[in-house]
């Protein structure tokens, strides 16, 4: 009976240290892996550090947000994290200080009563299955106007418009999207400078060709000396103007309306040629009245309706920045009153001013009735809160 005993304690000890054994290569397998996954996919495993210790932070946060659209960038980052009542695990703040140049699409058709959006783009390199980019409503999306150089030229809106989008990836389908998120500035352009020194020199060019009428039809040779001087001005001065106007492949507003000028000053030659070659002296001086009639009254139409469609432009670009002014307020106003009513005590709040929780998005929808998806987009809380 010892005897088996001793046996079974011995084979019990041999089947403890091939256990032992075979732990010890799971373990190193383990940390093969691991060594995989950071090296091949950026995927980080957290540690825990001891009390009083720096987080490294390249080994523990890798959020892989990149401003896509820019041309030249400088940033500095820092992190740090911020208790959560209840909850063992902090949120990780991190702070960007971006000074960058940023490329942009800008539609010109309107010009020079445009309305463009200079948008920034940012994108994280993890799928949207893993990261979703969102507001945070610890912060106002405002502009600082204090270093806004073009402030002649351009009426900025003193809040951004932030909409969150996806990106998907051409070459694969295995990640499926990408979370990008579009941070929107909203700038109108003043037209003083063009209305005083484009459009009214060319309205005056143009209306300087009626005084051709005034030469009898007989000297028909210097009326036509008079039309082509001006066409001839008209075509200079639009020479000169062209170097300081966008080089686009399409006709701006602008373009239009100096094409129409040439085209009249165009007409008014092939009429006085016309008026010129009839031998009738009664039948040549009505047509010449009838088309000089003609002539003022398309110059005047024209020109009233251009003025009409310039103001009903301009109206609507400045009612965009109100809107968006008017939007941005009263999610201010909801924000202060989220500052003071919200409970620090509450498990998953944070006592930090820089992080705001609370709203849903039925709240946000409630907030804007008017355009519930866009109000939807720019009013979520960042699941992995990014300051930028």
């Amino acid at each position: 009976m010892y005897n088996t005993t001793m046996e079974d304690n011995e084979n019990l000890t041999k089947s403890f240290q091939g256990l032992e054994t075979k732990l010890d290569k799971v373990v190193e397998e383990v940390k093969h892996i691991n060594s995989y996954l950071e090296s091949s996919s950026g995927s980080k495993w957290c540690t825990k550090k001891p009390p009083g210790q720096d987080v490294d932070w390249d080994d523990q946060w890798d959020p892989r947000i990149e401003l896509r659209n820019t041309v030249t960038v400088e940033s500095v980052t820092s992190q740090n994290l911020i208790p959560v009542v209840g909850e063992d695990v902090p949120i990780v703040h991190e702070f960007r200080k971006v000074k960058a140049t940023f490329k942009a699409d800008m539609d010109l058709k309107d010009f020079p009563v445009d309305h463009q959006k200079l948008t920034v783009q940012l994108m994280s390199g993890w799928p949207l299955k893993r990261v979703e980019l969102r507001k945070n409503y610890g912060s106002i999306d405002n502009i600082s106007k204090d270093d806004f150089a073009d402030a002649d030229q351009w009426q900025l809106s003193d809040y951004l418009e932030c909409k969150p989008d996806t990106k998907s990836n051409g070459q694969s389908k295995t990640f499926g999207e990408y979370p990008v998120y579009n941070i929107i500035a909203h700038v109108q352009r003043k037209t003083a400078f063009y209305m005083w020194n484009t459009i009214l020199i060319l309205f005056i060019i143009m209306a300087l060709s009626f005084t051709a009428f005034s030469i009898p039809l007989e000297e028909h040779k210097d009326r036509l000396g008079i039309i082509f001087t001006l066409l001839l001005t008209t075509v200079a001065f639009k020479l000169v103007v062209s170097q300081y106007l966008p080089t686009v492949s399409y006709l701006t507003l602008l373009d239009k309306y100096v094409l129409g000028c040439i085209i009249f000053q165009c007409s008014v030659a092939v009429q006085n040629t016309v008026a010129s070659a009839i031998r009738d002296k009664n039948s040549a001086s009505l047509f010449d009245s009838i088309c000089m009639a003609t002539f003022g009254a398309v110059v005047i139409l024209a020109n009233l309706l251009f003025g009409i469609f310039v103001w009903m432009k301009m109206s609507k670009n400045k009612g965009k920045l109100r809107e968006i002014e008017n939007k941005f307020k009263r999610l201010s106003g909801r924000i202060d009153k989220a500052y003071e009513d919200r409970d620090t005590t509450r498990k998953g709040s944070t006592k930090s001013n820089i992080i705001i929780t609370g709203f849903t998005d039925e709240e946000v929808r409630e907030f804007e009735p008017s355009n519930q998806s866009d109000a939807a987009d720019s009013m979520m809380e960042a699941r992995e809160v990014l300051m930028m």
